[in-house]
């Protein structure tokens, strides 16, 4: 969570800022320009939370033997998969949302048209991955373990999206 989600993010703009300024911005510009690097730092933090909430989901049985009290041991595989689920599909779902504000306000046709493609296919996902759950039964563990890679797949694909974002 905290590499995908903070570390890789933070030191990917610091980075690019630098490279693609040539080093002209000063630390000074480039520190009041990192809230532009939030939103995808909070999504990635939370869709990290989302995979290692549903990676425990089927290890319930070894956590009981070893005495370990996971989320899954004290609120139940299907409780914990649903929250997961939940917390994904509203991060992506309000990440849709900012995106559709950021198109709104651009006057650049093709970021307005990036954008909202973006939001579209964040509301998709959102759908998408709610859907997906419902086939899933929690107490299989290979039933889970697909769900828990298909979660994989959108992450890197929300990866893929970030340059048409900005």
């Amino acid at each position: 969570m905290s590499v995908r989600g903070a570390l890789i993010n933070f030191g990917f703009f610091w980075h690019a800022s630098a490279a693609l300024l040539g080093g002209t911005l000063s630390a000074a510009a480039l520190a009041a320009q990192r809230w532009r690097c939030l939103g995808p730092v909070l999504f990635y933090c939370t869709f990290g939370v989302v995979i290692a909430l549903v990676k425990d989901v089927p290890d319930v049985a070894g956590d009981r033997l070893y005495g370990i009290r996971s989320f899954s041991v004290r609120l139940g595989q299907a409780q914990v998969l649903r929250f997961a689920t939940a917390l994904l599909s509203a991060a992506l779902v309000v990440a849709a949302a900012a995106l559709a504000a950021a198109a709104a306000a651009s006057t650049s046709a093709l970021a307005v048209g990036r954008r909202a493609a973006v939001a579209a296919l964040g509301v998709g996902a959102a759908w998408y991955v709610q859907r997906r759950r419902a086939a899933v039964d929690a107490a299989a563990p290979g039933q889970v373990y697909e769900y828990y890679m298909f979660l994989w797949a959108i992450f890197y694909a929300s990866y893929l999206c970030l340059p048409f974002a900005r």
